[in-house]
């Protein structure tokens, strides 16, 4: 868990020095969010792995969720023109 924390810091800064890097991080999100199938299965991985380590966590709360999903809305949300 630590370990993603300082990962995902790392790639903050790097997003915001890194143009390239930047550009690529956008392209992939698009590619993911389009449902690629390859970028569905590394989403899926990184969901994986953090599941277990909250699973830890809660476990020792005592704390029980029902999990959704980030794009659990996704289906339900509808497109509506800019104004």
């Amino acid at each position: 868990m630590v370990y993603k924390a300082v990962a995902d810091r790392a790639s903050k800064e790097r997003f915001d020095a890194d143009p390239e890097f930047k550009a690529r991080a956008r392209a992939a999100v698009t590619r993911l969010q389009a449902g690629d199938p390859d970028f569905i299965r590394a989403w899926q991985l990184l969901c994986d792995i953090s599941r277990k380590d909250f699973e830890a966590i809660y476990s020792r709360l005592d704390i029980r969720i029902q999990e959704r999903g980030e794009s659990y809305y996704n289906p339900m949300l509808q497109v509506r023109p800019f104004c």
